[in-house]
């Protein structure tokens, strides 16, 4: 079974130093794969599931203590390096997980010492030829080792540089407490004059060599007594490599692919360089070009071979350019040689074509690993089962090469084909609400500056029927299960005094509890005479132990937020315990306890009274929500009715009970007789409702609450403290914590008092005597007895609580020039003009803009803007104040801009937020300077965005860059005199 097990389960650990602990790191089920090693010093580790189940070390006969049925704490298990295995089962046989672990052991003695380089490839190897280091290039060398415990320590050494010249120049670093230093840095002078005087600096093109030695030699400073040293020399521990520097770090290589410019990564040792293919081309031109620092050309001999393979499949020599054509999907290699002085020069670029089949997706739904099918590609797309009649949880998140996916990723979320969510999360975690409307999903993630799309359809799937529930029965009279008993059924079981136990239950099979993966059993509301006594098992078991003698009637109900489809399939089983004894406990000698009376259902509206979905549903900020509270009085008259019915069977057993008890030949005239004959709870003056029900809504915004009547079926209540936003539309978070309304749960008390009365006539006869005719004479004499039958149910209604998100609108601004001016920069005699260059006296367009990202990620509303405003507040020359604030108008739901007016010989004209006096050559904008629009956009429910004119510093939104928008001067519009008469209107 074990082989077969795909759960996930969480892994922490604790260590003795703190040193390299895990914290929930999720690890997928592997019976057969490698073992994890965890850190030396391990001392407990933690494991989490989601689902309640046992967990177990080396085997399902070792059951690890635990206090929780979803986590265990192992404090026990082996440290000596050797493997042990991990497992967990599910409780109901759903799900099952295995992994084999290992605890790391010490090293035991003292490393020799390693020298990092930093940013040329980490560890440099004793004896490496290292080519990568350029002339005049900044470099650090630092000398470690492990100690006996295995802690990594600094390894305080001496340093030797030889130069290409042949001039060797030593060093000893110096801590701050006169210690050897094990850090050395090459290409910086010293300028402390107690120490030294020496250079460590890569200043020569040719080749050095750097090694590290530990016993002070002529010229060094006093050597220091460092404990390691005695036991580096007698291991013989030595380290030296040799370095190349060349002038390479002053060629550029530069890629078009099919035309276009494709940025290419570089390695930090600047000789290397990676070039990614479009992902799925068959057939791709590239043109390499060798620049200098001066973007000068540079000739060079270029080879083209294959990757693992020598043999060339072009070569050019003595050029700038190298062009040529791949057909096939293979790796290349591109080498170019210059010579630069007497070194030669070489650059290497490595050609991958990117694959979107590395590109796999990973998730669970509703908590479980996921059922998924297809490939990902659009004729195949991922299919994803959920569940159908239920909201369903769904986590998602893509691997790459098997790294998870964690920036330029985008989830797009459509429902029915109209998209409803847009994320850039790394993982897609929402709840998909229950819909006849079919969910897909697209997730586009940038690999190596392309674009690869995976297609998602979560596809519903039916479940189980009525049907398929099969109720069994446990006593322990018997002490046997009796299976299928049926959805309405019966049993006697005669008793002595008391019946120990009995226990319902449901499973999927009609003749046993167990099916090839474990026990699966329902959730069930139970509804029985008394309180459930499974302590811990209440929604899959109804037990009760110690039953008097009685007739007790259960009733289940399918509850069981897994399967929806057999959301309120019910069934009844009636048990009669006959022998005699005392009517069933519960108080002053009747029935009693919690009945269950429902529970409350709580829906939120928006301000246009529509339903919000799911808890990632929301509002726009400071937009009222209305707070629907339903309370199932349909259900509590039910409670009601299973009260009145099991008061009415007390009643009858307590008669039944006086009938046997005079049922002798002596009593005549037997009459039983209850007051009231007939109890009905819930129109009796002794039932207690509550006064009112708390309802409350708290969040980031301003916590309010409310009265409730729990008499009511529905009840509404308007909640207007969304002034704090948690989320912007395109799903950032703005606040950790949601809007949670909470419906307080209540109880309806229902004591009862029944007189149960018997009068009868006890009658004695004389004994008869065999010589007198007459019959003998019998004398009776009336007798009363009673008890008194008293008792209180509890109907419990559970309250509810759900939680939504409050959207914090936003807008974009923009700039725009005029269609004569848009025309003029299109040739314009400045060529680096960029769309945010104007002149002075331009006329500046303005523009507020609703984009796909503002739309609300549920609903697909924009939201509604009510007014919007641009402004400009600057100092010009002449230290002149530019001031001018322009009110724009709708010109779509979505587009706002400047508003119209007529100029005459030129017609309507749309406004700019500019003013004549900011185009003035002695007092306007200045040439060459910055300056910036604000804007300010007021939004439903009087939320603002943006900046109040003239405030700079006070931003109300998400980015500033929405809001503020700079622009720079690049001349005065009087140099084009032709269109100066557009600038002053």
């Amino acid at each position: 079974m074990e082989e077969n097990c795909d759960y996930i389960i969480n892994v922490s650990t604790t260590t003795t130093t703190g040193r390299g602990e895990l914290y929930n790191v999720p690890y997928a089920s592997d019976a057969n794969g490698p073992a994890v090693a965890l850190e030396n010093g391990t001392d407990s580790i933690s494991l989490s599931a989601d689902i309640n189940g046992k967990f177990y070390i080396n085997g399902s006969t070792t059951q690890i203590p635990s206090s929780s049925p979803k986590t265990a704490l192992l404090e026990s298990f082996p440290r000596n390096g050797s493997t042990f295995t991990l497992l967990f089962k599910s409780d109901d046989g759903t799900e099952c997980w295995v992994k084999k672990f290992y605890v790391k052991q010490l090293p035991n003695e003292i490393s020799c010492p390693s020298v990092t380089i930093q940013g040329h490839g980490g560890r440099a190897l004793d004896g490496a030829v290292i080519r990568t280091i350029n002339l005049n290039e900044e470099v650090t060398f630092t000398a470690t080792y492990q100690d006996e415990e295995g802690d990594t320590e600094d390894a305080a050494v001496y340093w030797k540089m030889t130069k290409p010249d042949g001039k060797t120049v030593r060093y000893m670093g110096q801590n701050d407490d006169g210690r050897i230093g094990s850090e050395v840095k090459a290409n910086f002078v010293r300028t402390n004059r107690e120490s030294r005087d020496g250079m460590f600096a890569f200043d020569q093109v040719g080749t050095y060599t750097m090694e590290i030695y530990f016993v002070k030699q002529d010229g060094d400073d006093p050597e220091v007594n460092y404990e390691p040293t005695k036991t580096w020399i007698e291991k013989g521990c030595s380290w030296k490599v040799t370095i190349i520097v060349t002038e390479c770090y002053e060629l550029n290589i530069y890629a078009r692919v099919n035309g276009d410019f494709r940025e290419m990564i570089r390695n930090n040792e600047k000789t290397e360089y990676t070039l990614s293919l479009p992902p799925g081309s068959t057939s791709n031109d590239i043109r390499f070009t060798l620049r200098d620092s001066d973007n000068t050309p540079e000739k060079g001999n270029w080879m083209l071979r294959k990757a693992n393979d020598v043999v060339p499949i072009a070569t050019m020599n003595n050029d700038d350019e190298f062009s040529f054509t791949l057909s096939d999907k293979s790796s290349y290699v591109v080498t170019v040689r210059t010579q630069q002085g007497d070194e030669w020069c070489e650059k290497t670029i490595y050609i991958n074509q990117t694959s979107c089949d590395a590109l796999t997706l990973e998730g669970r739904v509703n908590g479980s690993p996921m059922d998924v099918t297809g490939t990902g590609e659009s004729g195949s797309p991922y299919r994803i089962k959920i569940t159908s009649g239920k909201d369903n949880d769904v986590l998602l998140w893509m691997d790459h090469n098997g790294t998870n996916v964690t920036s330029n990723i985008t989830w797009t979320l459509k429902r029915g084909g109209s998209t409803i969510a847009t994320s850039t999360n790394p993982t897609f975690n929402r709840t998909l609400a229950d819909s006849t409307q079919t969910y897909t999903l697209e997730v586009s993630v940038q690999i190596n500056g392309y674009t690869c799309t995976k297609y998602i359809v979560f596809e519903k799937t039916v479940g189980p029927s009525c049907d398929d529930v099969y109720v069994h029965f446990f006593d322990s009279q018997s002490g046997q299960i009796t299976y299928n008993v049926g959805h309405s059924a019966a049993k006697t079981i005669a008793v002595a005094s008391k019946l120990d136990r009995f226990v319902l239950m449901t499973s999927n099979k009609p003749d046993t509890l167990e099916t090839d993966r474990g026990a699966i059993s329902y959730d069930v509301t139970w509804n029985g005479p008394l309180p459930n006594q499974a302590i811990g098992f209440e929604e899959w078991y109804y037990e009760i132990d110690d039953v008097p003698p009685g007739t007790y009637t259960i009733n289940g109900t399918i509850t069981d937020p897994d399967f929806p489809s057999l959301d309120g399939c019910s069934f009844t089983f009636t048990l009669i315990v006959t022998g005699g004894g005392t009517p069933p406990e519960g108080g002053g000698g009747g029935p009693g306890g919690p009945v269950d009376g429902g529970q409350m259902l709580i829906r939120v509206y928006d301000s246009a009274n529509r339903l919000l979905d799911t808890p990632n549903d929301g509002v726009w900020e400071r937009e009222p929500a209305r707070i629907e509270v339903t309370i199932d009085q349909a259900r509590i008259q039910a409670a009601f009715q299973t009260i009145d019915s099991q008061i009415a069977s007390a009643i009858e057993s307590k008669k039944a009970e006086f009938i046997s008890q005079y049922a002798d030949d002596r009593y005549e005239n037997v009459v039983v007789t209850a007051d009231p004959p007939v109890w009905n709870g819930q129109t009796n003056p002794m039932t207690r409702w509550p006064a009112s029900v708390g309802l409350s809504v708290d969040g980031p915004g301003i916590n309010q609450t409310y009265q409730l009547s729990p008499s009511l079926q529905t009840q509404s209540n308007l909640y207007t403290g969304t002034v704090t936003p948690t989320s912007t539309t395109w799903l950032t978070a703005l606040h950790p914590q949601d809007y949670v309304v909470t419906a307080e749960g209540f109880d309806i008390t229902v004591p009862y008092q029944i007189e149960v009365t018997v009068s009868y006539q006890a009658c004695e006869e004389e004994d008869p005597d065999p010589d007198d005719s007459e019959p003998p004479v019998k004398t009776c004499t009336p007798g009363t007895d009673s008890a008194t039958l008293t008792g209180t149910f509890t109907i419990h209604v559970q309250g509810a609580q759900t939680r939504f998100e409050v959207y914090e609108p936003n807008a974009t601004g923009y700039l725009a020039h005029t269609a004569e001016w848009a025309e003029y920069h299109a040739r314009d005699r400045y060529p680096n003009s960029q769309p945010n260059h104007f002149y002075a006296g331009e006329r500046i367009l303005t523009r507020i803009q609703l984009d796909p990202k503002h739309r609300h990620p549920v609903s697909g509303r924009y939201p509604e803007i009510a007014a919007a405003s641009a402004w400009i507040s600057e100092t010009g020359q002449r230290s002149t104040l530019l001031q001018s604030i322009l009110a724009l108008q709708a010109a779509s739901p979505i587009l706002w801009n400047g508003p119209q007016q007529l100029v005459p010989k030129l017609g309507l004209r749309e406004m700019g937020v500019d003013t004549p006096l900011m185009g003035d050559k002695q007092r306007g904008f200045k040439k060459d300077a910055s300056y910036a629009v604000y804007f300010r956009v007021q939004f439903a429910f009087g939320v603002s965005k943006g900046y109040a004119y003239p405030d700079k510093n006070s931003l109300q939104g998400h980015y500033q860059s929405d809001y503020r928008l700079p622009f720079v001067i690049i001349a005065n519009a009087w140099e084009r005199q032709g269109i100066r008469n557009h600038t002053s209107h």
